[in-house]
């Protein structure tokens, strides 16, 4: 039963009157207020408290996709950005109704300013498929700045993901960005636009260039069920030499490897309980001593370990 705030007030009133001492000096009106009041704060106090919807970290979410940051590269080979998208491919282990993405300025010395981004499944090359497109935000806002040293995750939204397709994800970087923290071994073609606006929505992208690497970008988390298989290394873990690839035939050497095994677990019988295969491997990267990126021991815990329900680092 429901009651109004002036029944709630005269039944504290009332009820608190019985109890406690009415001295003879306070004004009737004064006394009433204050028992009112004492009465009220009383039973709101015993009111439960209210229940609060459940919020998306409470989600069990699955890397589809992950590649170790790497960087920063020397300043001649930075790569830069002006006022322009990047169109980047990534091809999923596993399938989800629900995506976020990881963008990472971890090996930055300034903040990284994402302007816009969106996620699509892909049609071809830079083109998406119509009615995939989806904007992503970040804490609600459609941009976001990185600080530097920092990843960031941007809020979930509804897509369905087809396990072992390509995936667009689209970043608007505005003003002039240095490419600091990259993948520089995608052996995937991805796109850049021409300069001057947001293309992260276009169905056709305007591309300018291709680029062989993944900027910002070290992660694609799914809903589902599972774990992760991740692998550590250097350049040999991580594909180079691999043949790149432009379609969804995939890439060679290990990268290759890795596409191939999360294809034979998805389709094993019994479902195998290893869904995701990625790699966090980075070219140049050494167990204990650092050479152009941090070792591979330090790398572990923030880079295998903090993916979405690893299982398993090799």
């Amino acid at each position: 039963m429901k009651l109004s705030l002036p029944a709630l007030l005269d039944a504290g009133r009332r009820t608190f009157a019985a109890w406690l001492p009415r001295p003879s000096t306070a004004p009737a009106a004064r006394r009433g207020f204050l028992l009112a009041g004492i009465g009220l704060a009383a039973v709101l106090s015993c009111q439960p408290p209210p229940v609060f919807a459940q919020g998306w970290n409470a989600e069990r979410w699955v890397g589809t996709w992950g590649a170790g940051p790497g960087g920063p590269p020397l300043p001649a080979n930075t790569q830069t950005f002006t006022d322009q998208t990047v169109r980047l491919i990534v091809h999923t282990s596993i399938k989800g109704t629900r995506v976020r993405i990881r963008l990472s300025n971890e090996m930055g010395s300034t903040p990284l300013r994402i302007g816009g981004a969106h996620i699509a499944l892909r049609a071809g090359g830079a083109d998406i498929q119509p009615g995939s497109d989806r904007a992503l935000t970040f804490s609600g806002f459609p941009g976001i700045t990185i600080p530097p040293g920092a990843p960031v995750l941007s809020d979930p939204v509804d897509l369905n993901v087809p396990a072992l397709s390509d995936l667009a994800i689209s970043l608007y970087l505005p003003g002039t960005q240095g490419a600091t923290t990259i993948h520089g071994t995608a052996s995937q073609t991805n796109y850049v636009s021409l300069p001057g606006g947001d293309f992260t929505g276009a169905t056709t992208f305007p591309t300018q260039r291709t680029i062989l690497s993944w900027p910002f970008l070290t992660e694609v988390d799914v809903t589902g069920s599972g774990a992760a298989i991740v692998t550590l290394g250097d350049s040999i873990t991580d594909g180079t030499a691999a043949r790149p690839t432009p379609t969804t035939a995939g890439p060679t050497g290990w990268r290759g490897a890795c596409r191939s095994c999360a294809t034979r677990l998805s389709g094993s019988t019994p479902p195998s309980a290893w869904s995701t295969v990625a790699s966090a491997a980075t070219a140049c990267c050494r167990t204990r001593r650092k050479a152009r990126w941090p070792d591979a021991a330090s790398r572990s815990a923030s880079t295998a370990t903090c993916w979405p329900r690893p299982a398993c680092a090799t």
